[in-house]
């Protein structure tokens, strides 16, 4: 027994529910298109002058740093400067040598190893002393303190 149905029909001028639901939410999504469009150029153009802000604010910030880092190292080097020069004089009244005069002593000791190293192209037995390289003063005139040996203060202080 298959009952049969009738189909509601709208009215030739009337439009049925399920056709309006349809056609609103159509509508919406148009509007939200259209809306949304706007708005989103809207976003786009305040995160242009966002992004200029923000550079200009990057820019600010990278100039405090330079600044900083050029005072800091001024800073650093006027307290340094006078820490290493009383070392380097606590050292030397130690009995440690100098840098100078380390360097000095090794170009003393090249200068006579070379002197007394056979030239072996000629058989020679010694070479002419070297000429010094320009530039380069030399300084030491006496000769210095072996490295172990204390300066003379410290040997007065011992009561050598």
């Amino acid at each position: 027994m298959a009952a049969t149905r009738k189909q509601a029909s709208a009215p030739p001028g009337r439009i049925g529910p399920v056709t309006e639901l349809w056609l609103a939410g159509l509508g919406a999504f148009k509007l939200a298109g259209d809306v949304g469009g706007r708005v989103f150029q809207s976003l786009v153009e305040r995160g242009r002058e966002q992004e200029e802000v923000n550079k200009a604010w990057l820019g600010r910030i990278g100039e405090d740093a330079r600044t900083l880092k050029g005072k800091a190292g001024k800073l650093l080097t006027r307290v340094a400067t006078p820490f290493e020069e009383g070392l380097v004089a606590a050292l030397h009244r130690l009995g440690v040598p100098k840098r100078e005069e380390f360097l000095a002593l090794t170009h003393e000791v090249e200068a006579l190893v070379r002197h007394v190293t056979p030239n072996e192209a000629t058989g020679d037995k010694a070479k002419a002393a070297p000429r010094p390289r320009p530039g380069r003063k030399h300084t030491r005139t006496a000769v210095q303190p072996a490295m172990n040996a204390p300066s003379r203060e410290a040997a007065e202080r011992q009561g050598r």
